[in-house]
């Protein structure tokens, strides 16, 4: 259950030199940032997290970190080939990939496409409250009546 596609991630790739040809070709870059991503906000989505599928649901700022690892691993592999360091453009991805979950985890960025659940089970925490008061008997305290003069 990939979180970005290969053609999520080639959006930021350079299609002339370096770009995935398909899914299957996307596969290990795909794998490394599902894993990083699930990881990093499974303790704040426990119940969405394992839900996102790239073919049915996942929120847009999740996809566009995965594009940024997914494209970002992908240059630094192809580049390590020529030099001894890690693409800096590819290592730019990656790092803004990982300050975006740091931001989530943070509550700097927030999932705005992700429904929060807001328990209303238990009786309120203020008082009175419908549990304190008999609504059939309850008659208002009044504190001047409308004919009362100032």
């Amino acid at each position: 259950m990939p979180l970005a596609s290969a053609d999520d991630a080639n959006r930021l790739l350079d299609g002339t030199k370096i770009r995935f040809a398909n899914e299957s070709n996307a596969a290990d870059e795909q794998t490394r940032a599902d894993r990083i991503i699930r990881a990093a906000l499974y303790d704040l989505f426990p119940d969405e997290v394992d839900t996102w599928d790239v073919d049915t649901f996942v929120p847009g700022l999740v996809k566009e970190i995965a594009s940024m690892f997914m494209a970002g691993f992908r240059y630094n592999r192809i580049y390590s080939q020529e030099t001894l360091g890690s693409n800096s453009y590819g290592r730019g991805l990656v790092n803004d990939a990982e300050q975006l979950l740091e931001d989530i985890r943070e509550g700097r960025k927030t999932l705005v496409d992700v429904p929060v659940v807001v328990d209303v089970t238990g009786s309120p925490s203020f008082y009175p409250n419908d549990q304190t008061v008999d609504l059939d008997n309850f008659e208002p305290l009044r504190f001047f009546n409308v004919e009362d003069e100032w």
